[in-house]
């Protein structure tokens, strides 16, 4: 009899079904697509050689890092082992049992969490995107039995590899509980409660300091009661004054990293940054800098369109986060601080917002012929995750700005309005 497992799980991971055909993400466009060993010695052995021969031409090894990869079409960056109705050449042919551990898990995700197993989607899957992002009600989890199989095998102890004590991985769920509660207590708007959760997690890096990890659990519980949600959560939020000024800067440092390193990653970019430049009527000067007092009052002057936007979709923006807290291992994903890593967090998202914003203001005003649907804004977000996990040039200037913050009350005044 097979071995089961214990998963604590979004309850969306069993209705997720793989659709080639309405797919737009190519298999890992400009991604690098590894092959375990196991997969490649598969492939050697098809008959006849000929066969065999056309898949591993494909497929070259890194001696550096002893691993196999696939190597992308040098014109599109496809992945060429796609067909015209962009399904999979050796799923097809020889079957899912001859797919390399990465092309069978995705987009899974399964972590080991001390005692059990964490699954999730990921956001780089369109398919996956629409699944999770449009559900008008809060995301729902389920804990579930399943067999060990190719999930099992892939699944990562992400935490223990970031050297996070034990003491803590007992009590990660409790840290997923209080931050997915917070961000799905649909009274206060999403700038709101990111607020409430920042100041959770200045008091969870004082209870690490202090290595007192038993008060995690009750810490948990008093940021998701009633009284504290209705006495102490609206004095927190009033506590919190927006620096305008500073979120400008971030936003501005970090766009100028948005262009890729190749035209086609330019383009798609440029798509996206050139509603940012229309709504903020950004004008570049010569060395390459633009007013940041112009960038403010064009800012303030679209605000009240942007909130509307942001209310009438708040629903896919918090799945959004929820989604990204769960799948990526949130407080623990850069070397650092809780707090560090939710300001991380909080600043990314503001990112992705002010694109979705943008892209809904100027297709207000200057594209009266088009408006921004989910469809547009969930294939947005997909886009920008592609980003966000496959480079370290988008992470690093958000992450050097923060650092020099000196705590998580200026870190929510440079990007959250309370």
């Amino acid at each position: 009899m097979e071995k089961t497992f214990v998963y604590f799980q979004p309850e969306y991971v069993n209705k997720f079904k793989c659709d080639g055909q309405k797919c737009k993400a190519h298999c890992c466009k400009y991604w690098g697509i590894d092959i375990d060993k196991q997969t490649y010695r598969k492939y050697n052995s098809i008959k006849p050689k000929t066969k065999a021969r056309e898949i591993v031409d494909k497929i070259e090894k890194n001696q550096e890092r002893n691993m196999y990869f696939v190597k992308m079409n040098k014109k599109n960056y496809f992945c060429p082992f796609l067909n015209d109705e962009n399904l999979c050449y050796i799923q097809k042919n020889y079957g899912a049992d001859y797919l390399s551990n990465t092309c069978m898990t995705y987009p899974r995700k399964t972590y080991r969490i001390g005692d059990f197993y964490e699954m999730t989607l990921v956001l780089s899957c369109p398919v996956a995107a629409e699944l999770i992002l449009n559900q008008k009600e809060p995301m729902s989890f389920e804990q579930t039995q399943v067999s060990g199989g190719i999930y099992f095998k892939n699944c990562r102890d992400t935490l223990k590899i970031h050297n996070i004590p034990e003491e803590i991985i007992k009590n990660f769920v409790h840290i997923q509980y209080a931050v997915i509660s917070i961000l799905q207590e649909r009274r206060f708007t999403i700038d709101q409660r990111l607020i409430i959760a920042g100041y959770y997690f200045e008091q969870l890096d004082e209870i690490i300091n202090a290595k007192k990890f038993n008060e995690i659990e009750t810490l948990a519980m008093i940021f998701t009661s009633e009284e504290f949600l209705n006495e102490q959560a609206p004095i927190l939020i009033k506590s919190i004054e927006f620096n305008v000024r500073d979120y400008m800067k971030i936003m501005f440092e970090f766009f100028g990293a948005l262009y890729g390193e190749n035209d086609d990653a330019k383009l798609e970019a440029q798509k996206y940054l050139v509603f940012v430049v229309n709504m903020l009527e950004i004008k570049m000067a010569a060395d390459g800098t633009a007013s940041i007092t112009e960038l403010v009052e064009s800012y303030k002057k679209n605000l009240k369109d942007g909130k509307n936007f942001l209310e009438q979709y708040s629903y896919i923006f918090e799945n959004y986060l929820v989604q990204e807290f769960f799948s990526c291992l949130y407080p623990f994903v850069i070397k650092g601080s809780a707090t560090l890593n939710y300001g991380l967090f909080i600043a990314t998202y503001k990112i992705l917002e002010l694109m979705a914003m943008s892209m809904a203001v100027v297709m207000k005003h200057h594209n009266k012929d088009q408006s921004v649907d989910e469809k547009k804004i969930i294939y947005l977000i997909s886009w920008f995750i592609q980003k966000l996990d496959h480079s370290k040039d988008y992470i690093d200037p958000i992450t050097k700005d923060l650092e020099e913050k000196s705590d998580m009350t200026q870190i929510m005044r440079s990007l959250l309005q309370g």
